[in-house]
């Protein structure tokens, strides 16, 4: 076998089909791996088609998912009439498929394959109100206020994750499909597929419609004009069957599944339930990142609950250098310390104080002694003029007033 086989499905064990007898909780769980379904806005719900055995559907171009820390965005969606894959619990496949092809959105070191996202459909059964009404608002004109790509998924679906080659390359122009044969190998054939190993449902009616579209092949010679005609082209199949033990190695179970859809299936409510306890609830530590950037410690030992974090930031705060309380600022210049500002300020107010005070207590002492002759005397030194004495007299002293004693 290819090395190319060795890691990927190859184009014969593509569509990979779950192991009869296998269940689902023997595939490995992916612990770390995240996927989240963004579609926010329906799509206008118009198709073209059918083209051999599925529709083009006009999804909304602003659906997207988030997968293992890769933004890919909406490509093409495919409602494909019988279904592709054999999910968990099923004996065959599902009635119909519900295909979407994203593509990376971004370009990274490391080259990501596009990814297949796959949700089977079953008639009749199954049935939510947005998956039904998703489904019977799909005609050749646009509908309003469809739901979105998102809610018509339950509220915690389980995707199977594996690469192989991608099935679509098996169309032709030709009323048959090609042979992996006429493919020749190569790594651009590889796609991510998950597929959801929850089914969802449409209507009886919506599925005779659309299944009554497709082509069918004439009617045998002497056949029963009342048997159903059978379909001209079918999704291809896989030829080889991979082992149950090649099967568990190559795929993974994918649990931890996000859907962003304002119109999403609410999860249901729990009676009596008291939710989670906060002191349970697990958190990441953030970091230095390189270049004074920071990052999320993303290490399985960087988990903790949140009580031992808020036990460890109290340990911090009790032991923390109030000294060094924020690094970013400058320390102070050694001859300004904490507190001179503060000491120059009081002197400065507490001297003014001093001469206000002095200049009070001058005041009251000289209206004391001079009683309230105190303001003659001072408008008399503002006004008065000593004489000069006058040649062959005496010194006059008769113009400073009585006034300037002391009183008794």
């Amino acid at each position: 076998m290819s090395k190319i086989a060795d890691n990927y499905f190859s184009c014969k064990e593509t569509p990979v089909n779950f192991p009869t007898g296998l269940k689902l909780q023997n595939v490995a769980e992916s612990p770390t791996s995240k996927l989240r379904i963004i579609s926010q806005i329906p799509g206008p719900g118009n198709y073209t088609g059918p083209v051999d055995f599925f529709f083009n559907v006009n999804e909304n171009p602003t659906t997207s998912i988030h997968f293992n820390g890769y933004m890919y965005n909406l490509s093409q969606s495919y409602l494909c009439i019988p279904g592709i894959h054999k999910i968990a619990g099923e004996a065959k496949v599902c009635d119909a498929e519900l295909v979407t092809v994203f593509n990376p959105s971004q370009a990274s070191s490391t080259p990501q394959s596009p990814i297949m996202l796959c949700i089977p459909v079953e008639s009749g059964i199954r049935i939510n109100p947005k998956s039904q009404k998703y489904f019977a608002t799909l005609s050749t004109g646009v509908t309003a206020n469809r739901p979105t790509l998102g809610s018509i998924l339950p509220p915690k679906p389980k995707f199977l994750a594996y690469n192989g080659f991608n099935f679509l390359l098996r169309l032709s122009t030709t009323d048959t499909l090609k042979t992996c044969n006429d493919i020749s190998l190569s790594p651009t054939n590889n796609v991510r597929y998950l597929v959801c190993q929850n089914a969802i449902g449409m209507a009886v009616a919506d599925y005779d419609r659309l299944n009554g579209q497709l082509a069918r092949k004439p009617r045998p010679v002497g056949a029963n004009d009342y048997d159903p005609l059978e379909q001209l082209v079918k999704p291809p199949v896989s030829n080889d069957q991979a082992s149950n033990a090649r099967f568990t190695q190559l795929t993974t179970l994918i649990t931890n599944v996000i859907i962003e859809a304002g119109d999403a299936v609410a999860l249901p409510s729990v009676k009596d339930s008291n939710g989670v306890p906060i002191d349970s609830m697990t958190c990441k530590r953030i970091r230095p990142g390189g270049a004074a950037g920071l990052r999320i410690d993303m290490t399985k030992g960087g988990t903790s609950t949140l009580k031992d974090e808020l036990s460890q930031t109290q340990n911090d705060l009790n032991t923390m250098d109030l000294g060094k309380i924020d690094p970013g600022t400058p320390s102070t210049p050694a001859n300004i310390q904490p507190g001179d500002i503060e000491r120059a300020l009081s002197i400065f107010f507490g001297i003014l104080l001093g001469i206000t005070v002095c200049a009070a207590i001058a005041v009251f002492v000289q209206w004391y002694v001079y009683g309230k002759t105190y303001f003659d005397v001072l408008n008399f030194k503002e006004k008065a003029v000593v004489a000069l004495p006058s040649t062959g007299t005496g010194f006059k002293l008769s113009s400073v007033p009585q006034m300037l004693c002391p009183k008794d």
